[in-house]
């Protein structure tokens, strides 16, 4: 959530989690814990992380050998 510029913390995203206002491509995130996995990537390559209603961000999560997005 700090990386996609949701929350300005972790502990803010802790919260956020705890408060019920997190959600990752729109499925409420419940578990403070919690750590995407592969099948939590659209198209095998996005994230959409969500605070609140109006706070939204996203992350491309682009393979070593390829290098960064142009």
């Amino acid at each position: 959530m700090v990386e996609a510029g949701t929350v300005p913390t972790i502990s803010a995203a802790r919260r956020a989690i705890a408060g019920g206002g997190a959600y990752l491509n729109n499925r409420k995130i419940t578990d403070v814990n919690a750590v995407p996995t592969p099948d939590d990537l659209l198209h095998g390559r996005y994230m959409f992380l969500r605070r609140g209603k109006r706070t939204v961000g996203a992350v491309e999560i682009v393979p070593a050998e390829e290098g960064p997005a142009v």
